[in-house]
């Protein structure tokens, strides 16, 4: 999933509701602390829980997985 034009969790959260996808607010959440406690970007913290194999986009639902590598 692209996340590039997306400054903020929010900003990609809204846009992905519009558009019709299922996300867990508990994604959201994970989101937005790990951006805060890491300091890094919303795309920096979406592809580190990508690239762990804890979000996974099948349709229009996305999946998180709440265990921690």
């Amino acid at each position: 999933m692209d996340t590039n034009k997306f400054e903020t969790t929010s900003e990609w959260y809204k846009k992905m509701k519009a558009d019709g996808f299922e996300v867990p607010l508990t994604l959201y959440h994970a989101l937005i602390k790990l951006t805060k406690d890491k300091r890094i970007s919303f795309q920096d913290a979406y592809k580190a829980l990508e690239d762990e194999g804890r979000i996974k986009v099948v349709n229009k639902t996305i999946n998180f997985d709440l265990n921690e590598n």
